[in-house]
Order: structure tokens, then C-alpha cells, then sequence
């Protein structure tokens, strides 16, 4: 084969090579879109009946806002415009899954049998698993009273439950009085919990001063947050 013919050849090839490569369809590769990321939400564990609901509720949204799912282990816990799980309706992998992904993990009216239980780092039942598990999961968790907290122990019965409560606050569990008055922020907005998140907008909007009353709540973190960014509470009380 003389010179020519091989390049003659070699020019077949070639064209044969991108005639097949062109015939050739692109296969039809299916790529799943992309979930939306999940909003972190707050999970309300709800034990029993919930004295002054509407006020807890209200509390809870200024507080936490609207991303609100609701673990009720009362079958009458009713909460419009919120999403309410029935524990005894929902697998409990699903509860656990939504406790995972939660950010903040709320307490709501709890008895003082349930408030003892967690103080002892109890959970031989559900609702105290879930709790101890949130805490132990690093999770920022409140217990939301629908009683003002002991100031004195005039009997056995107050001391019984200052104990109790004063456990929780050793263990840095945030007691919120939600039948109190609101507490005024620096952005003249009402908040009965004043946590790290308040203390950063306070900071971010040339705030030095955080006004509060004597019977706020100021959680662990706001505290620390406060002293980090030099923001003073003009009165509080850190439970």
C-alpha cells in the first residue's frame, strides 16, 4: 500500500468514526432535583393539658417563632394553624427523627411528677426519653411553667418543688414563667425569654443595653453571648 492509498484509508476512518459518534443519542440520565433543605423547627413536648393555651402558644411564637411541631401526649391538645403530632399516633422513630432535626426542644406545663422525673434524669417512659435524649444531645431545651417560680420556702410542699426546679436550672434548663408579662427587648418587641439569639440582634443593631424586669428569663447562652459581645442587662435574674 503505497502512501496514497494509506491516507486515503486512514480519511475513511475518520469519517466513519464521526458519522457513528453523531448517530449516537445521548442517553436520558435522570437527575433527581435537590430537596429543600429542611427549616429547623422547634418541637413542643406536650404532657397533659396546657393551662392558658392560647397565652403558651403566643409565648412560644415570640419566642421561637412560627416553625412549631407539637408532640402531644394528651389526645384532647388541640393548636390551630400548628401541626400537632399524636404520640400515640406516630411511630416513634418518626418523633425521634423530629427531635434529631429540631434546634430548640420546649417543655410545655409539665407536671411536677414529669418535672421530678427529669430532674433525677429519669426516662422510663417516652416523654422523659425524649427530654433527657434532647438534652444529652446537646439540644436548647426550656421547660415553659404555667406557675411562678418559688421565691420562698414557706412549706415542705414549695420546697419540694423549688428542688425540683432549681434541679433543672443546675442541669442549664431555662425555666420560662409563660403567664407572666412579656419582657420588653431593645427593638420594643415583647419576649418573657431572653436568649443568645436576642443578645446578637441587640448587638448587630448597635445595642449595648438589653432592658429586661427582675423576673426575666435570660438563658445560660445569652448570658455568655453578653459578656463575649460587651452587651449589659439593665435587671434580670438567670435562672
Amino acid at each position: 500500500m503505497n502512501e496514497k492509498e494509506l491516507i486515503n484509508l486512514l480519511n475513511q476512518i475518520t469519517a466513519e468514526v464521526l458519522r457513528r459518534t453523531q448517530s449516537v443519542q445521548p442517553m436520558d440520565i435522570h437527575v433527581p432535583e435537590a430537596q429543600p433543605a429542611q427549616k429547623p423547627c422547634t418541637v413542643v413536648l406536650v404532657p397533659s393539658l396546657v393551662p392558658f393555651q392560647d397565652k403558651a402558644i403566643k409565648e412560644l411564637i415570640t419566642s421561637y417563632g412560627g416553625s412549631l411541631v407539637f408532640v402531644a401526649f394528651n389526645e384532647h391538645f388541640q393548636a390551630d394553624r400548628q401541626r400537632v403530632i399524636r404520640a400515640d399516633q406516630e411511630s416513634r422513630d418518626t418523633i425521634l427523627k423530629m427531635l434529631t432535626d429540631a434546634i430548640n426542644v420546649v417543655l410545655l406545663a409539665p407536671s411536677l411528677e414529669v418535672i421530678g422525673k427529669i430532674a433525677d434524669a429519669q426516662d422510663d417512659d417516652f416523654l422523659t426519653y425524649l427530654f433527657v435524649r434532647a438534652q444529652l444531645w446537646d439540644k436548647k431545651v426550656s421547660v415553659f411553667l404555667d406557675f411562678d417560680l418559688p421565691r420562698f420556702k414557706k412549706s415542705k410542699f414549695q420546697e419540694s418543688i423549688s428542688d425540683r426546679l432549681k434541679a433543672l436550672t443546675d442541669l442549664g434548663v431555662p425555666l420560662v414563667c409563660y403567664r407572666k408579662e412579656a419582657v420588653a427587648d431593645p427593638n420594643g418587641n415583647t419576649r418573657a425569654l431572653i436568649t443568645e439569639r436576642d443578645v446578637i440582634d441587640a448587638y448587630n443593631a448597635g445595642k449595648r443595653q438589653i432592658a429586661c424586669r427582675i423576673d426575666s428569663i435570660i438563658t445560660p447562652l445569652a448570658k455568655d453571648k453578653a459578656g463575649e459581645l460587651g452587651v449589659e442587662f439593665t435587671s434580670g435574674e438567670v435562672f
